[in-house]
């Protein structure tokens, strides 16, 4: 079934849809909780989840919410949980032998008025 000629019946917005995420760290695995607080360089509000906000064997889940052009808000659907890989990923673990796999720590200091 195909939800654009709904969506657009409807006056559905899709550069309004609600997003928010909820998180589970590794060792509570039963308690997904709301991001509420926010990075500046990481929105909690939008269709991706940055990474600083879970780590490995965490669970995650998105939760959305259509809003149509006069502001009318949707059902909220939840996605069902996921559990963030262990054992695979797109950095590599550090080793001695290999450039570009070390640890880092980034500081950050706001140099705005």
């Amino acid at each position: 079934m195909r939800t654009g000629p709904i969506c657009q019946k409807e006056g559905i917005n899709d550069s309004l849809t609600e997003y928010h995420w909820k998180v589970a760290s590794p060792d509570d695995s039963f308690n997904l909780r709301d991001i509420q607080s926010k990075a500046f360089f990481a929105p909690v509000k939008a269709i991706t989840l940055d990474s600083v906000y879970f780590s490995s064997g965490s669970r995650v889940q998105c939760a959305t919410r259509a809003v149509n052009s006069d502001g009318d808000l949707g059902l909220e659907v939840q996605s069902s949980p996921v559990t963030v890989a262990t054992d695979a990923g797109l950095c590599r673990p550090p080793e001695d032998d290999y450039v570009g796999a070390e640890p880092f720590t980034a500081k950050l200091r706001y140099t705005g008025k």
